[in-house]
């Protein structure tokens, strides 16, 4: 995968200095979406013409990574099918995927809906990022499918809601604001090495691979240290060391309705819909935008145009000035997450950091790192 940057714009650059000013580096080639910019190994490119429309965030010209990503950018989305692309231009392809936004904020990306009978193996496939059945992405489908595409571009941890039928061999209709219904678990999982699937081993029980609850307003609990997983079955327990929803490949299984769920009846055959949320932080100052030097990995996005004028005085030089700004990423440790800035822009960033290599609002961009929809103006920078 190689990394991106989309309808990426500068204005009124103050100070260049053999630097870019967006981005000191970047591993593969920038490349755009049609009539954005494209931003070459060591060029600068002024584009202020681009408009970002949040709304059409999840359409097929302008995919989400998911519906957290797309309710992030546009908070007016509604529950339905959006777009989806989990590397930008890249080589794959766009899918549409089912998204709650209603429940608990939104943000649910479906990626499956199991029922009996149903090829059991496909509802355990996530970490080979595939899709199964002729369905996919209708909530109500009337043959069983699974979606695991969505958790390719994903940061982990995530939460991953199963919500269960509590009667065996039926499925009632799909409705969102499911925060009263009683026959669900929610999970966070750590690693995508948590996540069911078969032919491999899971590691449940270790630190904090695995949370639960039952309620979406309630605290985190660890799963109990009896949790199992094999090639062919994934078996959390609550912390008493009940059964909560398991999964079991078998032509004679389908998922199981634990007595550590409330009101679960220790029983096979309950059909379920699974969705995940995975997270994006919003960033609404100069301070948060630095902080994700704490997080090369994590999903952001800008809520707000940031006044980075305050940059002029950070991080003292000895000499009587001041360094600024710390570029986000060096070639020691690139970042390798995703920042969409929402249409927005940073104004007035200050890094005066002359002699080093790789300055910029970003540093270093490794492969699986994406930059789109972010401005810079009235920048000063040296490097």
């Amino acid at each position: 995968m190689k990394s991106k940057i989309f309808a990426i714009w500068m204005c009124a650059m103050l100070v260049f200095s053999s630097a870019f000013v967006l981005l000191g580096n970047v591993e593969g080639k920038a490349m755009d979406n049609g009539s954005n910019a494209i931003i070459p190994d060591d060029d600068v490119i002024f584009d202020s013409g681009i408009t970002i429309e949040s709304s059409s965030i999840g359409t097929f010209d302008n995919p989400g990574f998911s519906a957290a990503h797309i309710i992030a950018i546009n908070p007016s989305a509604t529950d339905g099918l959006y777009w989806i692309d989990t590397d930008g231009p890249g080589p794959n392809v766009p899918f549409q995927a089912y998204c709650d936004m209603t429940t608990d904020g939104g943000g649910w990306t479906m990626v499956a809906n199991y029922k009996y009978p149903a090829n059991y193996e496909d509802f355990m496939h996530s970490r080979n990022y595939t899709s199964h059945g002729a369905d996919i992405g209708n909530p109500d489908s009337a043959t069983p499918c699974s979606d695991w595409r969505m958790l390719e571009s994903v940061d982990w941890a995530i939460e991953f809601a199963i919500i269960l039928d509590a009667a065996q061999f039926t499925q009632t209709a799909w409705s969102t604001g499911w925060e009263a219904h009683t026959a669900k678990v929610i999970h966070r999982v750590n690693d995508i090495n948590v996540m069911p699937n078969y032919g491999t081993t899971q590691d449940l029980a270790t630190g904090a691979n695995l949370y639960y609850k039952w309620d979406l307003a309630g605290g985190w609990t660890d799963v109990g240290a009896s949790s199992a997983s094999g090639t062919y079955y994934w078996y959390p327990y609550s912390s008493g060391n009940q059964y909560l929803a398991t999964f079991h490949n078998s032509s004679d299984y389908t998922t199981y309705y634990g007595n550590g769920i409330p009101g679960g009846s220790n029983s096979w055959y309950h059909s379920n819909r699974m969705l995940v949320r995975d997270v994006w932080t919003p960033i609404s100052n100069s301070a948060e935008l630095q902080s994700i030097n704490g997080n090369l990995d994590g999903n952001y996005y800008l809520a707000n145009d940031i006044d980075a004028t305050d940059t002029e005085t950070w991080n003292d030089n000895g000499v009587g000035g001041y360094y600024g700004f710390e570029p986000i990423g060096t070639s020691a440790t690139p970042f390798t997450g995703n920042f969409d800035g929402a249409g927005y822009s940073v104004d007035g960033l200050f890094i005066n950091r002359s002699g080093t290599d790789y300055v910029g609002l970003f540093g270093y961009l490794d492969t699986g790192g994406y930059l789109f929809n972010v401005g810079l103006e009235d920048m000063n920078i040296i490097g």
